[in-house]
């Protein structure tokens, strides 16, 4: 049951950014919490124009690239401080 209303609510999220750009909804930024930050989600929304910001889990380890991914996983509390992004 928990697996099916993990999907509803991915699944949930991913109309609502179609629905918006769909409707021309003028928006650069997509919030998220951790429950909803995962590849595909972040991959969802377009690029240039648009950004996702999203918590992630600090016990949550992560590949920066297709290389780490194959070599090696990061914690992601260890990488906090390593990112910038400006809100401008």
């Amino acid at each position: 049951m928990l697996g099916l209303y993990l999907f509803q609510h991915k699944q949930m999220f991913q109309d609502m950014v179609r629905q918006a750009h769909q409707n021309t909804v003028p928006f650069r930024y997509v919030l998220a919490d951790s429950w909803y930050t995962n590849s595909e989600n972040i991959d969802l929304v377009p690029g240039s124009k648009h950004h996702y910001l999203g918590a992630v889990k600090s016990n949550l380890e992560i590949a920066l690239s297709k290389q780490d991914r194959a070599n090696r996983y990061a914690g992601a509390g260890k990488l906090v401080n390593c990112f910038y992004c400006p809100l401008m």
